[in-house]
């Protein structure tokens, strides 16, 4: 049918917080994981669970913000500055990753999503409505863009200069790569 084992990469990255529902908010990160890279290029918000307890924390050079629960991501030294439920950040705006497409509508911010957990990752799940079921109930929920820069043979349209032409799954170290140049790569 087509179907091959694939080897998926794991990267967590810091997407800087543009315009917090929390004051404290307004100097911080959020700490996004995900095992898709090639899927950020189409995110247009994150999710986080309605009634998880995150927490903002200060670390060696920049304040982020994840699911109390899992703190244990966290390589180095932090301090836990102040914690509140995922409700009270919803629509929360951040800073796009990647801003090869114009989006039509409302996008970069927070919502809520009752299939985020708090058994791996962040606790912060990033949605490309293109590319997930549960990311395509958003986009119905809350009226999200659908960015779909990709052609049916899996390779990256013009749009996306810097891999255009290139299959989604080789690009995601070129991808990671550009990431870590430009800080936003927490490991």
């Amino acid at each position: 049918l087509g179907y091959k084992e694939t080897k998926d990469p794991s990267v967590f990255v810091t997407i800087k917080i543009s315009k917090g529902t929390i004051a404290d908010l307004n100097d911080s990160y959020f700490l996004v994981w995900t095992t898709t890279p090639w899927t950020l290029i189409s995110n247009v918000a994150l999710a986080v669970g309605e009634d998880v307890d995150y927490v903002k924390i200060k670390t060696d050079d920049k304040n982020l913000v994840l699911a109390k629960a899992l703190l244990s991501v966290i390589q180095n030294d932090y301090e836990v500055l102040c914690e509140f439920k995922g409700k009270d950040i919803a629509g929360t705006e951040y800073e796009p990753l990647f801003k090869y497409i114009p989006v039509d509508k409302k996008a970069f911010y927070v919502v809520t999503g009752d299939f985020v957990s708090t058994q791996d990752g962040s606790g912060i799940v990033h949605i490309a409505p293109a590319f997930g079921q549960d990311d395509y109930e958003l986009l119905k929920k809350y009226d999200l863009p659908m960015l779909q820069p990709v052609t049916r043979g899996g390779l990256f349209t013009n749009d996306v200069t810097d891999f255009a032409g290139q299959f989604v799954k080789d690009a995601d170290d070129a991808i990671i790569k550009k990431l870590k140049i430009e800080g936003k790569l927490y490991r």
